[in-house]
Order: C-alpha cells, then structure tokens, then sequence
C-alpha cells in the first residue's frame, strides 16, 4: 500500500514533445499556376499527441509579383492530431483558420499527412492556391517517467521485508 501512495505521488505528468513543421507549396495548376507558399513554424503537444499546448506558424504566398505573410497561433487552430513513433511523426492533421491578406487572398493551410502531398493552402472563395509537401521533425521527446522505477523498487523492497520476517 505505501508503494503504490510513493508510485502515485512521484508520478511525473506527461512529457511535452515539440515538433518543427515546414510546407513548401506550389499553385494548383487550375486555380493559381505560378503561386508559391512557404511555410514554417512548430507546435507542441503531449507524448499521445492529442492535447495541443502551444503552436505558431508563419506562411508566405507569394503570386503576381506581390507577397502575403500569414501567422497562426494556437487559437488559430481549428482540428489538430499528431502520431508519434518513438522520436518520430508518423501521423499529422491540422487546419488553420483563414487569415486575412493584403495582397491576394485570405488564406488557410491543411495539412493531411507527412511528407509529398500532405498540405493545400485554401481560400473560401476559390478552392485550393497551393498544393505541397509537409515535414515534421521532433526537436524534444518525452524522457521515461521515473514511477515506474520507483513502482518497481519499492516492490522488491516489499518482497525483501516480507523474507526477512519470515526468516
């Protein structure tokens, strides 16, 4: 019993991981040939990747000689999901709220995935302006929780003082 109080106690909350995130897009080919977008930034979250705790990003868009910059904050967010294997993203969804432009087009980015393919920048009005690859890259991961360890002692020293009343 008093194991498992000191296990509970010194239970460590869940480590925080953080990730880099970058997109490079291209105009759609339909809608905005000749757009660019570029986009950096990073995020944090749990180690299960389901609690979003701080996020900034900033993207350019770039079309017809003039240039937009965008930034996005946590409460810009509007649906996020990251998978972790290990110190990897496998797994990364997310959609930004519209941000208004100077220049060209108020602008939103999606994000469907890591890697060729995984983002569009969007506008309401017109769809798709860039499609893009996506990469995410963690820059610190959970360590081991020590309470487990401690979990793990404190029952061998329980087992060691039940042998040696019995002795």
């Amino acid at each position: 019993m008093i194991a498992l109080l000191l296990a509970v106690g010194f239970t460590a909350p869940a480590q925080a991981v953080t990730v880099n995130f970058s997109y490079t897009g291209a105009g759609d080919p339909f809608n905005d040939p000749g757009a660019t977008a570029t986009a950096t930034g990073s995020f944090t979250t749990d180690s299960t990747g389901a609690t979003l705790s701080a996020f900034n990003l900033t993207l350019t868009l770039a079309y017809g000689g003039y240039s937009d910059t965008f930034s996005y904050a946590l409460a810009d967010v509007l649906t996020f999901d990251a998978i972790y294997s290990g110190s990897t993203v496998t797994g990364l969804s997310f959609s930004t709220d519209t941000q208004a432009a100077t220049y060209n087009w108020g602008e939103a980015l999606f994000v469907t995935g890591v890697g060729t393919g995984g983002g569009t920048t969007n506008n309401f009005d017109l769809g798709n302006t860039s499609e893009g690859n996506t990469t995410a890259t963690v820059v610190s991961s959970p360590v081991p929780e020590p309470a487990s360890m401690l979990l793990l002692g404190c029952g061998a020293l329980g087992l060691l003082a039940a042998r040696r009343r019995r002795a």
